[in-house]
C-alpha cells in the first residue's frame, strides 16, 4: 500500500442489520468477509454480531482485510459512556496493526 493509496471499506449492514437482526441473519462472518473481497474493498466497519477479536483478526488476516471502524450510537449519559468505555480495548486489539 503506497502512502497516498486510499483504502475502501464497506458497512456490514448490507448483509446484516444490528436493529433488526431477523433481517440476514443466516448471512455467516465468513460469507460477508469473502463478498468483501470478491467486491474489492480493503475492509470492514465492526457489526454486532462480530466474533471475540482473536477470531475476527483470523478471519480478517486470511482475507487481508482491514477494519475501518465501529458505528456506535451515543446517548450522552454516564451509564452509556461507561458502556462505551468497555468497547474501547476490543476495538484496539482489532485495529491495532
Amino acid at each position: 500500500m503506497g502512502k497516498n493509496e486510499i483504502l475502501w471499506g464497506i458497512a456490514p449492514i448490507g448483509w446484516r442489520n444490528d436493529d433488526m437482526p431477523e433481517i440476514g441473519a443466516g448471512n455467516t462472518l465468513q460469507h460477508l468477509l469473502s463478498d468483501i473481497v470478491v467486491a474489492r474493498f480493503q475492509g470492514t466497519e465492526v457489526g454486532g454480531f462480530f466474533p471475540e477479536p482473536a477470531i475476527l483478526n483470523k478471519e480478517l488476516k486470511l482475507r487481508n482485510l482491514r477494519i475501518a471502524g465501529k458505528c456506535s450510537a451515543v446517548l450522552f449519559c454516564v451509564t452509556d459512556l461507561v458502556k462505551r468505555q468497555r468497547h474501547l480495548p476490543c476495538i484496539v486489539s482489532i485495529c491495532s496493526k
